[in-house]
């Protein structure tokens, strides 16, 4: 009896272990380091000590999909009703998943290591034009991206073939650092604004509501 005693006075104690551990487990960053050259692309993400390759997560991942799709192929229609329902719910909750989407895109770092792009032509000249080219879009697409992201593309560099050579190879080295804890506070506070919006629309007064005002950005 002592024992069971012991036992259900410890549980209070052993769940608020738990849940520090998790929240602890939670706040340690995602690592994701992608790389390209010579032709060859690889991409790794670690966690504390632990590295998983992604180039092979992604091939079991195409397996079981084709495996799945051939199982799900009689219930197109089904699914059809369905995606028009998330999409109509997708709608009326415009503001919070734009606020999720903000939350999840600003918590992650984007770091190029090394950013090299090659410019080639048919000559000189023209090699020289698609290098001005490419430095002029990757300025765009850089300050598009730093507007939605943290994001560090100082090691760009873009280099004219001139000679045509193809001596000259791209070369990709980029880190991405992704915070759990962030993501998962986001997708929590997406969640209750889901549930609330559902609790709106089945109440037939708070309904009439929903339809004559734009109610995705009144949730919290």
């Amino acid at each position: 009896m002592k024992y069971l005693l012991y036992i259900l006075i410890s549980i209070p104690g052993i769940i608020i272990f738990l849940l520090i551990a998790a929240l602890l487990l939670l706040a340690v960053p995602v690592t994701v380091r992608i790389r390209y050259a010579d032709k060859k692309f690889t991409a790794y993400a670690r966690v504390l000590f632990l590295r998983f390759n992604l180039m092979k997560l992604r091939k079991s991942a195409e397996k079981k999909k084709a495996i799945k799709e051939k199982k799900e192929k009689g219930k197109k229609e089904k699914k059809k009703t369905d995606f028009k329902n998330v999409l109509q719910t997708a709608k009326d909750m415009k503001q919070p998943i734009i606020r999720f989407l903000k939350t999840v895109l600003k918590s992650i770092t984007v770091k190029f290591k090394t950013l090299r792009l090659v410019a080639r032509g048919e000559d000189a000249g023209k090699a020289g034009m698609n290098a001005g080219l490419i430095w002029s879009s990757m300025g765009v697409v850089c300050n598009f991206l730093d507007k939605l992201i943290k994001l560090d593309c100082k090691k760009l560099e873009v280099l004219p073939d001139y000679f045509a050579t193809g001596k000259l190879r791209e070369k990709i080295d980029c880190k991405i650092t992704l915070s759990p804890i962030i993501i998962v506070y986001a997708a929590l506070r997406l969640a209750l604004n889901y549930f609330k919006f559902k609790g709106i629309e089945k109440s037939p007064k708070r309904a009439k509501t929903l339809n004559s005002k734009n109610v995705g950005g009144s949730y919290v």
